[in-house]
């Protein structure tokens, strides 16, 4: 059985983080699971810790990343509360977001 494109790209951001956290980096991600105990139309897929900050990610196929109207309600009730919530079509994307927020996590505590 062939992956989703949205399943092969969740893979690539599973491997990306575990090969952040081997290298030291303070990430925690969980993923949501469709049908689990928790789970609710419209959250995003994943949420993160990195370096004490709340990130939320909703990851969309490239072609047609389309947010349906729970998962944008979601967006707008996340930002409201102060928290990083992002809709990627791509590992690059979410590469950038997160070398992004290390970067400013540094900057702020002066760190080199």
């Amino acid at each position: 059985m062939s992956q989703t494109p949205e399943a092969k790209l969740k893979k690539k951001i599973i491997d990306y983080v575990k090969k952040l956290q081997s290298n030291g980096v303070k990430i925690y991600m969980e993923p949501r699971i469709v049908g689990g105990y928790t789970y609710r139309k419209g959250v995003p897929d994943y949420w993160i810790v990195l370096n004490g900050e709340h990130i939320e990610i909703e990851v969309k196929r490239e072609d047609d990343g389309v947010l349906s109207t729970m998962q944008l309600e979601y967006q707008r009730y996340f930002k409201d509360l102060g928290i990083s919530c992002f809709a990627i079509d791509s590992l690059k994307e979410f590469q950038s977001i997160i070398e992004a927020k290390m970067l400013r996590y540094h900057l702020e505590n002066d760190i080199t």
